[in-house]
């Protein structure tokens, strides 16, 4: 039995031996990948260092500046507004109102109009519904990766410029419409509110 196993064994290695390639061949192959891997891995960990030696330049800075002086000369914001342009809109000028935009503004400690990041939050009530429990028409949430796309203005003012599809919630001649808004200022942690009747466009 064991002459069996070693005359198997040997006609594998003949076998083996004639279906292989050079092994020099694959030898360098091996060479060559983990050459072009170390190589990346060199310049990661270089890229890597020079974002490490940039943030430790931004803690001295910070480090050197008193934080009740840097809280002081911040500006945060103090509160948001809805644009008087806010209100229901016929796009298609087919006759019926399908578009509900609303102009937020967000306002600073100075009084500017700023970008400011966050989340919003938007409800759409009748106030005039004869079913109180029907009263809250639509409800909607903008997050901060979409809000931040929203930004605009002109050369007067600057907002955030929210469009919600409104067709067949509302039938654009109802008397009672307002819309609440809710702002979480991501910086601050601090939650802002407003509140508007509709105008009719």
């Amino acid at each position: 039995m064991t002459r069996v196993c070693w005359a198997l064994l040997a006609v594998g290695m003949i076998l083996g031996g004639c279906s292989s390639s050079d092994p020099n061949d694959s030898l360098w192959g091996q060479v060559k990948s983990l050459n072009s891997e170390k190589d990346t891995l060199t310049a990661r960990a270089e890229s890597l260092e020079k974002e490490n030696q940039q943030l430790r330049r931004q803690v001295q800075t910070l480090q050197a500046v008193d934080a009740q002086q840097r809280a002081a000369i911040l500006d945060t914001l103090t509160r948001i507004e809805i644009g008087s342009r806010s209100g229901l809109y016929d796009k298609d000028n087919n006759g019926s109102k399908e578009i509900l935009a609303i102009y937020l503004e967000t306002i600073d400690s100075s009084q500017d109009k700023v970008k400011a990041p966050g989340r919003v939050e938007v409800e759409l009530w009748n106030l005039d519904a004869a079913n109180p429990q029907g009263a809250l028409l639509k409800q909607w949430v903008i997050e901060p990766e979409q809000l931040k796309t929203l930004w605009a203005g002109t050369m007067m003012s600057s907002f955030y410029r929210l469009s919600f599809p409104v067709d067949g919630i509302v039938k654009g001649h109802e008397k009672g419409l307002t819309v609440k808004v809710r702002f979480t200022d991501y910086i601050a942690g601090r939650v802002f509110s407003a509140q508007q009747p509709i105008v009719q466009q």
